[in-house]
């Protein structure tokens, strides 16, 4: 060998081994990829502070279930999960309350009527209105629960979270048992 190539050799076989010690190095510590998406995760819990979840769907980045500390906001797991995309449509989500554990949140996309959800915050014909996630114009649409009695509602579910029972209602101002008893067979918690 002549010349240049006499060095090139040694300098490409070099190069290589340095590439390979590096992604060696920069490889350790990294967690494998699980192929099935629902494969359980290790999550260590103390004694007093529960682990909760919440699962978060729709037009959303990445759509999934996050681990959530207690008092999150709605604005900070659609961070979580990436963000907005493009095509969210928030106009009727209050992003400031608070998630609570379990809780499933529907980000509705553009265009997205209420009645076509299936979701959380829509209405289903099919079944009883969820009073969790149900919107006023939908809680409006029960018996005996007018645009004030509608917002006190959602004012309460704000603020103190998810209806545990639909015997819940009777903390609601303008709310009692014979209008529970109206509305019992068309709601669910």
């Amino acid at each position: 060998m002549t010349g240049w190539k006499r060095w090139v050799l040694p300098v490409v076989a070099v190069l290589v081994m340095v590439s390979a010690v590096a992604l060696n190095v920069l490889g350790e510590g990294e967690d494998p990829v699980s192929e099935d998406p629902f494969e359980p995760l290790p999550v260590p819990e103390s004694e007093g502070d529960p682990v909760r979840y919440a699962d978060i769907q729709g037009a959303v980045r990445n759509p999934g279930v996050y681990r959530i500390e207690e008092g999150l906001r709605l604005f900070q797991i659609i961070d979580y999960a990436g963000g907005l995309r493009s095509d969210a449509d928030v106009r009727g989500l209050s992003l400031a309350r608070r998630l609570q554990d379990e809780e499933q949140v529907w980000i509705p996309f553009e265009g997205e009527r209420e009645h076509e959800l299936k979701e959380p915050g829509g209405v289903d014909d099919d079944g009883p209105l969820c009073i969790n996630t149900a919107s006023e114009e939908a809680l409006r649409s029960l018996p005996n629960v007018g645009p004030a009695t509608a917002s006190a509602i959602v004012v309460y579910r704000e603020e103190n979270g998810r209806f545990e029972t639909v015997e819940g209602l009777l903390e609601v101002s303008n709310i009692g048992e014979a209008t529970l008893e109206q509305l019992r067979p068309l709601i669910t918690v």
